[in-house]
């Protein structure tokens, strides 16, 4: 950790601090020689694509890639759902609720009851979830505390924008923000 003051172009860190677990080589080599560099950086510069910090003559010390961009396509596992009524609703039985957002814009899934399939159109970070949505029938009854599978359809079709969390937690928002439904990644 650190803290650091910017310029235009001039950047300076200060109070660097990190825990002080005892490395095993070469990674306490490789620690010393990251925070002696990061006490010379003075310059920075970005492309967009790469952030490059420099000493006082610009003689590069680092370089970082920008990292990807998040992507709605995958497997997701519902952690909250929006209730209708202004709450997101988390329980045992949430993260029952699946999605799958495949590259061709086809939205399919399970809603805790039934098996379930819909279309979905992506523009930058706004999102457009069709409200055609079909499954399968099979009768349930519903578990005390359980999102009703209508609800969550409401939820989805009520989402207009995207995001992808630096914990890689997918969340759908609708047009003033809300959160209507937050997923964390389906494991392998």
């Amino acid at each position: 950790m650190a803290g650091y003051k910017l310029g235009d172009s001039t950047i300076a860190f200060d109070g660097i601090a990190s825990t002080l677990m005892a490395c095993q080589e070469p990674a306490g080599t490789v620690e010393s020689t990251y925070f002696g560099n990061l006490t010379q950086v003075s310059q920075w510069e970005s492309d967009g694509a790469t952030l490059t910090f420099g000493d006082d003559v610009f003689n590069v010390l680092f370089t970082y890639g920008a990292a990807p961009n998040g992507s709605v396509v995958g497997s997701w596992i519902a952690q909250g759902i929006n209730n209708g009524s202004g709450g997101v609703v988390s329980n045992q039985m949430t993260t029952n609720v699946t999605a799958q957002f495949s590259e061709d814009g086809d939205l399919t899934g399970f809603d805790g009851c039934n098996e379930y399939f819909t279309t979905y159109q992506i523009d930058g970070d706004a999102i457009t979830i069709s409200d055609a949505f079909g499954s399968t029938e099979r009768a349930c009854k519903m578990v005390e505390g359980s999102t009703p599978p209508m609800r969550y359809y409401a939820a989805l079709v009520a989402a207009t924008t995207w995001s992808v969390g630096d914990g890689g937690d997918l969340q759908l928002r609708d047009d003033k923000g809300s959160l209507q439904v937050n997923y964390a990644p389906a494991e392998g």
